[in-house]
């Protein structure tokens, strides 16, 4: 069961990885700052896969699911991002935006 698990992810990583990339880095238009939160939400994405495989290993809509789910840890991960350098600024001195 595991390596059958571990199967069918590694053939979703290599079918869409570059894929949700692409997509990932239009939605931040290719900023820089922002290139490590699109390698850990896509690396998120498909540690959520795994996790959920008994409902995505038969699912239709698998390139869909990867897609939402990616969007969101992204959302996510910048979100998280943004309110840490408010956060630092605040206890620099300067003022949080």
């Amino acid at each position: 069961m595991k390596e059958e698990k571990e199967a069918f992810i590694e053939s979703l990583y290599l079918q869409y990885a570059g894929k949700l990339e692409r997509a990932s880095l239009n939605y931040v238009r290719h900023r820089g700052e922002y290139r490590d939160l699109v390698d850990d939400s896509i690396q998120k994405t498909f540690l959520k896969a795994y996790e959920e495989y008994d409902t995505l290993k038969d699912a239709p809509y698998i390139e869909a699911w990867l897609f939402k789910t990616c969007r969101h840890r992204l959302l996510t991960e910048i979100n998280t991002y943004r309110r840490r350098q408010k956060r630092h600024v605040a206890l620099d001195g300067g003022t949080a935006v």
